[in-house]
């Protein structure tokens, strides 16, 4: 986490930033369990531009993210953004599921 966050802190403009932010938010929601650190850095992959390769999983990540920091208001208009963004992806079940 700590290279992680030094690398977006000191270089947020290289072009590894966003995959380096959208690693963050993995290893933040999946092994340590803080979905709410794991929102920060979902937002901020996707704001950075994240690569077309793993666009729609910063997305759907965000949903869960937020789901899962039980913000159910975000996590549905995330869902929201998601579907507008991917209108025939391939989350698009499980984001539902996570926020109706």
């Amino acid at each position: 986490v700590l290279p992680l966050e030094r690398l977006l802190e000191n270089h947020a403009g290289s072009t590894v930033a966003p995959q380096a932010a959208f690693t963050l938010g993995k290893i933040e929601l999946d092994a340590l369990g803080r979905p709410g650190r794991a929102v920060v850095a979902f937002e901020r992959a996707i704001a950075l531009g994240v690569p077309v390769a793993l666009k729609e999983d910063a997305f759907a990540r965000r949903v869960e993210a937020y789901a899962k920091s039980n913000d159910a208001a975000r996590a549905r208009s995330s869902r929201l953004a998601y579907e507008q963004t991917f209108p025939n992806g391939r989350y698009a079940e499980s984001v539902r599921k996570l926020a109706p």
